[in-house]
């Protein structure tokens, strides 16, 4: 009966140490916790969208439309949320809106926003 005991009690430190271990490898490697990303896998609240139109020729306004992300940071990008930003800023409120407008060279773009370095929405635009 012993043996049993130390042998599951071994067994759920072993577990509570993998545990450990992965929770600080994924705050050092991503900056994020366990518990910030447990809404990837129920709901995430903080919604987001994008919409571009062309002002003139190859300059570009998009407008942003973010609910429940307050105190987060947004960001607009080309292809990632790791590109450089078009624009960026702090969501202050609950409902937030807003707009940017950046000129860009001819072709296809793709530009991305991010919350808190979380892609959120995407849009393509072609001039």
């Amino acid at each position: 009966m012993k043996i049993g005991l130390k042998l599951i009690s071994t067994f759920l430190f072993v577990i509570l140490g993998i545990f450990i271990i992965a929770f600080f490898a994924q705050y050092i490697t991503s900056g994020t916790n366990f518990f910030e990303t447990l809404g990837m896998v129920f709901s995430d609240k903080c919604q987001a969208s994008i919409t571009l139109e062309i002002v003139s020729e190859c300059t570009l306004k998009a407008k942003i439309l973010i609910s429940n992300c307050l105190g987060k940071e947004y960001r607009i990008s080309e292809d990632s949320c790791s590109s450089d930003a078009k624009c960026y800023g702090t969501i202050n409120y609950d409902s937030f809106q807003a707009s940017c407008a950046w000129a860009d060279s001819s072709g296809s773009h793709k530009y991305v926003l991010c919350v808190d370095n979380k892609q959120k929405d995407s849009a393509s635009m072609t001039c």
